[in-house]
């Protein structure tokens, strides 16, 4: 894996500033996920309303609050990469990329 004062290396600010924001915004898609799965236990054994009436209650509302925020981002996200992987290569104006001589693929 090439370092940012390598030749071969990307750009500085990629490293410096775009790879710790992609680790941080992963990180947050899977809090959320695992607050998603959770919630959904919970509501499974204690039903929907009290579930989210024990998220939205207790000492901390706002950390209550962002939680479920972080699950819904994860649920979009989830989304986004699902239609990528799975929709993305099926559409009829999809074209594979050319090679790094610019060469079209066999």
């Amino acid at each position: 894996m090439a370092r940012p004062g390598d030749s071969e290396g990307g750009d500085f600010l990629v490293w410096v500033v775009v790879r710790p924001l992609l680790f941080v915004l992963w990180s947050l898609v899977l809090w959320g996920t695992g607050y998603c799965f959770v919630l959904v236990w919970m509501a499974v054994v204690e039903g929907p309303g009290a579930t989210l009436e024990r998220a939205l209650s207790g000492k901390d509302q706002l950390a209550g609050a962002v939680n479920l925020v972080l699950a819904g981002l994860a649920i979009v996200v989830w989304s986004v990469v699902a239609m990528a992987v799975w929709v993305g290569p099926h559409r009829p104006d999809w074209r594979p990329r050319a090679d790094s001589n610019g060469q079209p693929p066999d």
